[in-house]
This record gives C-alpha cells, structure tokens and sequence, in this order.
C-alpha cells in the first residue's frame, strides 16, 4: 500500500493575531499578504501530515470526484492553500486575568467569526474560516481551517449530508473530527451494498454486588470530606463497547489491500460516523450452524447472514442518536 501524505501549512495563531485590525471594541479582522502570512508560518515550511478520510474528501471536492488515490509513495500538495492547520498555544490557554492576554484573547475571537481570516499562501489572497479538529489537534490546542469556498461542500460529505439542527455540539465536533484520524484508504464493492455492513444493538449486563465506595454530606463546598461507605449496587456492564466481527472473507480482502498479504486479524477502522476494532470471527458459519440466517439491526431490519461483512454494534455507531431521532 502507498504511503501518501500531504503538505499542510501550520501556521501561529499568535502571529496572525499580530495582524488584527480593529473594526470596533470588540471586533478584528485579519488580512495577511503573503509576507504577513509566511511570518506565521511555524518552522518556515509546510507541515507533513499522514492520509486520513478528510483528506481525501477535500481532494474530491477539488476535482468534481475525479481523484484516485497514488499507487506509489507519494507528497501531496494541492491541499497547501485549501486548508490550514492554526496553532492556538499561549492564547485560550492563558489566564485572562492580565489584560495583555484578555486582548489577545478578543482579538482570537473575532477569527472565528463568519467572516473568517484572508491569507495568502503564495497563490493569492484566499478566505478562511473555521472547520474541524481531532482529539489530538484538540489536546495540541490546534484547529483546521478551511477556504470558505469549499466549506459547505466539504461539510455536507463528512455529515452525510444531513442537516443536524439542534444538538450537543462538544458530540458532533468529536464525530466530524474522527475524518481527521490517520488512516489507509480501502477501496471494495462490498462496502456499497445494503447487507454488508451491520449495526446491532449492545448486549450489556446487569451486575448486582456489594462495593466499597466514599460518600460525603457537604454540598456546594469547594473541600468535601469523604467517609468510607459498603453498600449493594447494581451496574451495567458492555461487553463489547467500541467492538465488532469482520467476516474472514473480507478482512483477507483487506488486508491484501493494506500490506500484500493476509496476516492481520484485527482492524481499527473508520467511517463517517463509525469508530472501532473489529476482529476477524467466521461469524457466519457459527450462526447457520445453529440455525441463525438473518440478523436483525438496530432499526428491526434484518439482513441475510451469507451478505453480511462487518457487525458493528450501536456504541461504534456515533451518529446513531441523530439518526435514530428521525
């Protein structure tokens, strides 16, 4: 399998900050020629970040659906003036206290604004604005953004293009960011059809037991004092949280794909709005041996079990609470 990559600038949010122009007391804007915007540049030269679904998606939109994926080793770099990574270390993670940092902090605000910042980036001046970030660009205090002119094109791919409307929005980030996780491309047929791919509703179990816990009876206090406690519970235990079976046949077409060879028999996949481990379980002999040969899905539809590639279950399923609300 090729080993792709692609050329992203990263750039200080710091810097960009040092351009703001003041509209009003509470309001910038960021216009940065091309001097301007290679001084934010951090290490003087874009940045190589590994292949990952948003990627790919972005290069789809740029070429009405034409690009195909690099059969060779290969540095991409037609990414380097649509999207930018922003890094925001020094600024939101600062004690507004001083008025030196409460500044910079209004000034950072007004980058997230509808408007979003114009840079140029050796072609022109190009508008920005806001867009999505992983976990780790989270823990890094790091954020994308991306060229206005193909947000909502690339936002309506990653949201399967529904629109969401109200929703718990820490939730949805998290979702749209798993397109930002590094990760090989697989291409199959067997990924498009209706019965290939199945999603179940988790078994869990209900344990009853007798713990040792803490309790305390100070409320709204900043100290509590805690008393050792014994009392008899009962939780709910998931087997199988994050976790699902991928068929032999399909996890050997795969893994062919991905190094040559059938030697792997676990997989940590990503879709939109799908995250986990499957491993490798010859799932449909076990079920037509003791009689199973359709599996019912979450939504009560059930699928024929010789069809059937991936079970997933619900807790894979991040988009499920969208979905299921329709």
């Amino acid at each position: 399998m090729a080993h792709i990559t692609y050329e992203i600038p990263m750039l200080s949010a710091r810097g960009i900050i040092s351009y703001a122009e003041k509209q009003n007391d509470e309001t910038y804007i960021f216009n940065l020629n091309s001097s301007a915007t290679a001084k934010c540049l951090m290490n003087k030269e874009n940045t190589l970040q590994e292949d990952c679904a948003m990627f790919y998606q972005l290069m789809s939109v740029l070429t009405s659906d034409k690009f195909t994926q690099p059969k060779s080793d290969t540095k991409i770099s037609e990414l380097s003036d649509v999207i930018v990574y922003i890094d925001f270390s020094g600024v939101f993670d600062r004690d507004a206290k001083s008025e030196r940092i409460r500044l910079r902090q209004l000034k950072a605000k007004s980058m997230f604004r509808p408007e979003g910042i114009n840079l140029d980036l050796g072609t022109g001046i190009k508008n920005f604005v806001a867009f999505e970030r992983s976990a780790s660009m989270s823990r890094n205090a790091r954020l994308s953004f991306i060229r206005s002119d193909v947000y909502e094109k690339v936002k309506a791919r990653i949201e399967l293009d529904m629109n969401i409307g109200l929703c718990q929005l820490s939730k949805l980030y998290a979702y749209n960011g798993l397109m930002f996780s590094d990760g090989t491309r697989i291409e199959s047929k067997k990924l498009f059809d209706k019965d290939s791919i199945v999603i179940i509703k988790t078994w869990e179990r209900f344990i009853k037991t007798h713990a040792v816990t803490v309790t305390s009876k100070d409320k709204n206090t900043a100290v509590k004092k805690y008393n050792r406690a014994e009392k008899d519970i009962e939780f709910s235990y998931n087997s199988f949280d994050g976790e699902g079976f991928i068929s032999p046949s399909f996890a050997k077409e795969i893994d062919k794909q991905f190094c040559g060879k059938h030697i792997h028999s676990s997989f940590q996949i990503r879709l939109p709005y799908i995250k986990g481990m499957v491993h490798e379980v010859d799932f449909k002999s076990f079920l037509k041996s003791i009689g199973i040969y359709f599996v019912k899905d979450m939504w009560g539809v059930e699928h024929p079990v010789d069809k059937i590639n991936l079970i997933l279950t619900d807790t894979m399923f991040k988009g499920k609470y969208c979905l299921c609300s329709r």
